[in-house]
């Protein structure tokens, strides 16, 4: 882990715990807001950033208020129409992102790239169309197993349309197929709107499947294990533990949530227990290194399946991924050139090459399904899945 990275650790501690963070050291500045920018953070880290370093931060103090501007005004657009949505008699649940926020001492710093929303299935089509009645373009689902469709605006961004919380992949190997949700949505007040979230207990087990489905997909990042422990730390009084402890026990991610819990207590001002400290490092650096959802890495292609074979057994593994895919058919076989790239095929962003990439990705394929073998061990893989062994995700 880099001393910006820890900078920034202990820099968030600050904000969302309100004691000072008083180094030792000249601060690096811009290698710090790097940092905090690939976790998707910076706007948590600056204002503590600006305490400590007026003069140096004044150059960034209008790209802060930028972006917290940005986030408040699209935050505002969405929450109108989901208010609306709720008048005319459609259950919206908003989830994560906007609804995590509210754990936070200052919600509007918490800045999220898009909005995320539950609804009922039966409920899609007239939900659809209000969208795109209101000014957002609609990215229909990639094929009726697609959890999920994409609509954006001009001023609202993404917003993400769930009819389930999970992809099929997801839910049976990440999740081993437990039914984790089921209590009723509650009512909340987000900026003078009322609008449905997931039930206390619901949330936290939401949150830390969130975050846990994109740490075994590349990349759990900070963010994701800030709202997962002011959330716990907002409602405690509420929450079944009881019940929370034991799932987590049975999935066997009760070892993650304490080595997350030590990370609280090490840099965030948390009170919880301190004792897996070294394999907390382990998991801070994993982080540092693929950077919120695996944006900042390379070399990470194929984890996600690798992982699901180890936890659930190749064969079950791949008839899940066959049969509970979210793409096509046709998109399974050729898939578009971000997704050509992200799995090793580098020059498939050029449109001429394409067809090659993927007529070289074919053959790759055939010889593997001949011969049973894989490409050369990838050390970054390696040691992610030794990592979780340590904490007892996998065998």
């Amino acid at each position: 882990m880099t001393q910006e990275f820890r900078d920034m650790l202990y820099l968030i501690g600050a904000e969302v715990s309100g004691k000072e963070y008083n180094p030792d050291h000249k601060l690096n500045i811009e290698g710090i807001l790097r940092a905090a920018a690939v976790q998707g953070v910076r706007t948590l880290v600056f204002p503590q950033l600006e305490k400590l370093c007026p003069n140096e931060c004044a150059k960034y103090t209008p790209v802060f208020w930028g972006e917290v501007g940005s986030g408040i005004r699209r935050n505002a657009f969405n929450l109108k129409a989901l208010s609306e949505l709720k008048k005319n008699g459609i259950r919206v649940c908003l989830i994560k992102g906007l609804a995590a926020a509210s754990a936070y001492p200052h919600p509007e710093y918490r800045i999220s790239s898009d909005t995320d929303i539950l609804i009922d299935e039966k409920d899609e089509a007239a939900v659809l169309n209000f969208l795109e009645g209101n000014g957002y373009s609609i990215e229909p689902r990639r094929s009726e197993k697609d959890h999920h469709t994409k609509a954006r605006h001009p001023i609202g961004g993404l917003l993400e349309v769930h009819v389930q919380l999970y992809s099929i992949p997801t839910q049976k190997m990440i999740l081993s197929g437990m039914k984790l949700y089921g209590e009723e949505y509650r009512i909340e007040n987000f900026d003078g709107y009322e609008v449905y979230t997931l039930g206390t207990n619901d949330s936290l087990m939401y949150l830390t499947a969130h975050y846990i489905k994109h740490l075994v997909d590349e990349g759990g990042g900070i963010r994701q294990m800030l709202d997962l422990l002011l959330y716990m730390k907002k409602y405690e009084s509420e929450i079944d533990f009881e019940k929370y402890n034991s799932v987590l026990q049975t999935l066997g991610y009760e070892k993650l949530i304490d080595v997350v819990k030590t990370a609280g207590a090490l840099y965030w001002g948390f009170d919880f227990s301190k004792e897996n400290e070294e394999l907390c490092e382990k998991l801070l650096t994993d982080s540092e290194e693929y950077g919120l959802f695996g944006h900042n890495s390379s070399g990470k292609n194929g984890f996600f399946s690798v992982y699901c074979e180890r936890r659930g057994g190749k064969m079950k593994n791949e008839a899940v991924q066959f049969f509970g895919g979210e793409q096509s058919r046709m998109r399974r076989l050729f898939p578009d050139a971000h997704g050509m790239v992200e799995r090793g095929y580098k020059h498939a962003d050029n449109k001429l090459l394409y067809p090659f990439c993927c007529i070289h990705r074919l053959l790759d394929k055939s010889f593997e399904m001949i011969f049973r073998k894989k490409k050369t061990e990838n050390s970054q893989i390696e040691k992610r899945l030794d990592m979780m062994k340590e904490l007892g995700m996998i065998k």
